[in-house]
């Protein structure tokens, strides 16, 4: 996604978020730290057949890859342009 020139980037705050548990705002800013599996609620389509997201670091997820896969938290941080498009 590339942005529009003057576009300003906006994390997506708890009430837009219904999926998710909130975890933490970083200083005064809007940016929110989230856990959970990315959603539509944060703008991440999931097609059924595919439960737990698309991207590259969902299939790093799903696969195992790297030294943190034992992990079982995911954490996430959704951002927005101003404009009310989201991306994650």
């Amino acid at each position: 996604h590339v942005l529009e020139e003057g576009a300003k980037i906006v994390g997506l705050s708890p009430g837009e978020v219904r999926d998710l548990r909130w975890i933490e705002t970083f200083g005064h800013s809007s940016i929110h730290l989230y856990e959970g599996k990315p959603s539509l609620s944060i703008g991440h389509y999931i097609p059924q057949q595919l439960e737990g997201g698309t991207s590259y670091f969902d299939r790093l997820w799903r696969t195992g890859a790297g030294k943190y896969a034992d992990m079982r938290k995911r954490f996430i941080i959704a951002l927005k342009t101003d404009d009310g498009n989201k991306s994650v």
